[in-house]
């Protein structure tokens, strides 16, 4: 029986077929703060997959929705991704529900990118990316 209070996680099958591809994409590090992930005896790496916009909030489990985070960097020290809402969203981590996470720049192991529906990463042009601009604000053109 489950602590009351705690809700069980769900995974959806969509979930389970990206993990592969979120493994390879974050090549053995973090998409937070870039150190290195634990690695498992079949050779993946453990991570959190974090959902940037939440399921709740129209997030689909989609590469340019979900990235490869340690365990403290999602939700256990005092400026992860869930601790530090206001930081995460600035950074591109959480993105709001009215907005499109493919179109929403990421800082992705510190720089600010684009994560594409293919599974890659696109780092932002200088010219797209105005010093004073949170990286969440920038959108990508059509």
């Amino acid at each position: 029986m489950r602590p009351m209070g705690l809700k069980r996680r769900r995974s959806t099958r969509r979930m389970h077929d990206i993990r592969p591809a979120l493994n390879e994409r974050c090549n053995g590090e973090c998409e937070r703060c870039g150190f290195p992930l634990d690695i498992q005896d079949d050779g993946t790496y453990v991570f959190d997959a974090h959902h940037r916009q939440r399921r709740t909030g129209r997030g689909v489990d989609a590469l340019y929705n979900v990235v490869a985070v340690h365990h403290s960097c999602h939700v256990l020290h005092r400026k992860s991704i869930h601790e530090d809402v206001q930081q995460a969203t600035a950074d591109g981590f959480l993105v709001p529900s009215w907005a499109d996470p493919a179109r929403t720049a990421i800082l992705y192991k510190g720089v600010p990118s684009w994560l594409k529906p293919d599974g890659t990463v696109r780092p932002v042009t200088v010219w797209h990316f105005p010093s004073n601009l949170p990286v969440s604000q920038l959108v990508e053109e059509s």
